[in-house]
Formats: structure tokens, sequence, C-alpha cells
């Protein structure tokens, strides 16, 4: 009964560490939906908080990199290949779901942004305020891909 067992094991080991990176991924994977749902009801507030976004933000994309990396993680050990297909089209699920957070997030802010011109042009004939500048510089540099790691901001927490 002791050699059987000892044949069984190296499979089990393999199965053991299957379902502990499932677990692992299903974790992840949770986490990443909850910052992206906490995002996206921070972007539906009137007004939406600037600085609580771009904290959000953050957290959304670690969330995100850790999913990924345990899609990743579950992939070097999946052997079949049509698990491994479903496995890896995650990352693009992913990939998707945090390009439509980015989206409504530019819209939000460059609506907000352009709101703001508008009511500061009509109320006292000033040009938009160099902070504006600034938000609608990021969000082009959003819509074309480009994030800068360095921020003018004194606020570390802050990566634009």
């Amino acid at each position: 009964m002791n050699d059987k067992e000892d044949e069984d094991t190296p499979q089990e080991a393999h199965q053991e560490n299957l379902v502990e990176l499932k677990v692992k991924k299903s974790r992840c994977k949770a986490a990443f939906t909850r910052a992206r749902n906490k995002m996206k009801d921070i972007l539906s507030d009137d007004p939406p908080n600037k600085d609580l976004a771009k904290e959000s933000l953050d957290k959304v994309e670690e969330a995100m990199d850790m999913a990924v990396q345990s899609v990743q993680d579950l992939a070097l050990v999946v052997k079949d290949s049509t698990e491994l297909a479903s496995t890896l089209n995650e990352i693009d699920i992913f990939e998707k779901q945090y390009d439509e957070l980015m989206s409504l997030y530019d819209e939000v802010f460059t609506v907000s942004s352009k709101s703001n011109h508008t009511e500061s042009s009509k109320s006292d004939h000033t040009v938009s305020s160099k902070s504006d500048q600034d938000h609608e510089s990021i969000g082009f540099r959003i819509r074309q891909g480009y994030v800068e790691t360095t921020s003018k901001s004194k606020d570390p927490r802050v990566h634009w």
C-alpha cells in the first residue's frame, strides 16, 4: 500500500498545486473586480473626486497585475490545451475591462474638465486654469496609451 501511495504522490502534488493556483487566480480576479467596481462608483459620484479616483486607479492597476500574474502562473501548469486557451483568454478579459474603465475615467474627467472650463469662461471670461490644462493633458496621454512614471504632484501615491 505504501508503494502505491508513493507512485501517486507526484500526480497528487501536481493536482494540489493546480488547485492552489486556481484558488489564487479566483481570489485575484475577485480583488480586481472589487477594485474596478469601487472605481466605477467613485467615477459615478457627482462630482467625482480626482484624488480618490487616482488612488483607486492605482489599486485597480495593482489588482490587475496580480490577477494577470496569477493567470500566467496557472497557465504554466495547465496541461489541457482547451483549459490553457480559456485560462489565457482571461488575461484578454482583464485588459478589456481595464481599457473600458480607463475610457470611463477619461470620459468623466474630460467632460468634467470641459464643463469646468465652460463655466469658468461664462462666469468670469477667464481661460482655463493650469490644473484644467494639466488634467486635459493627462486625459490625452491616457487616450494615447502613454502614462508618465513620475508626477509633478507632491503626493507620492499619484503616478501620472
